[in-house]
């Protein structure tokens, strides 16, 4: 918002802020760029401003400022123009299996049994990463993994728990073998349990994708399903 009204934020007031200001907002937003030149994602535009309108709500509210209408509402966005060239595309099982070979004959012990949790369960890499041994249980009737908020996996509340059915026969023979070597608060995969492990482990595992496809619409979150 600043670079948008170009002065610092602490000189705009709720006043002086009008429909034009939100015009410009989102107008700056659509017109930036990412660290690799392309432009920033309209969903990740629309984020922004919904945390501006909020922003200015509650101003409004602890300010007692005369309610008008929050002018950071009901922009005109455009459509999201997105080539199919751009869209990520769910990855055949002959890729999903070359890239377990290519992990296997690697040096990293975490990262063959990490491309298996994803593949067999579909979950987001961070939360792959952020697994605990005492998460997993073998043992039940149906076994599962429990999705729980954690320092690793990125999960911000416990609204978003839930339990993961474990079908894979080599998934759950994995899981059971880092279990016997591991205690129950430990991870099964230290090496990306950390401050930073999930994006390693992206780079690391999209290395592979990329030696095995040169289709760039096939990424690490073609296994999420």
């Amino acid at each position: 918002l600043t670079d948008a009204r170009a002065k610092p934020l602490e000189d705009v007031s709720n006043g002086s802020i009008d429909r034009q200001t939100a015009r410009s907002f989102m107008d700056h937003l659509l017109g930036r760029k990412k660290a690799n030149g392309q432009p920033l994602a309209l969903k990740s535009c629309q984020r922004e401003v919904i945390i501006v309108a909020a922003a200015y709500n509650h101003a409004v509210r602890e300010l007692e400022i005369p309610p008008e209408r929050n002018h950071f509402e009901r922009l005109p966005w455009p459509k999201e123009q997105v080539s199919s060239l751009d869209k990520n595309v769910p990855l055949p099982d002959s890729v999903v299996d070359a890239v377990q070979m290519t992990l296997e004959g690697g040096r990293s012990k975490d990262l063959p049994d990490m491309w298996r949790v994803l593949k067999g369960t579909g979950m987001r890499l961070g939360e792959a990463c952020g697994l605990r041994i005492s998460d997993v249980d073998l043992t039940g009737e149906t076994p599962s993994i429990l999705i729980t908020p954690n320092e690793i996996n990125g999960i911000k509340n416990s609204n978003s728990d839930r339990y993961v059915p474990i079908a894979s026969d080599s998934l759950r023979e994995s899981l059971r073998a880092r279990g016997e070597e591991r205690k129950g608060d430990e991870p099964p995969s230290p090496s990306y349990a950390r401050d930073g492990g999930p994006t390693a482990a992206s780079a690391a595992l999209m290395k592979a994708v990329r030696e095995n496809t040169d289709d760039k619409r096939m990424k690490v979150h073609g296994l999420r399903h």
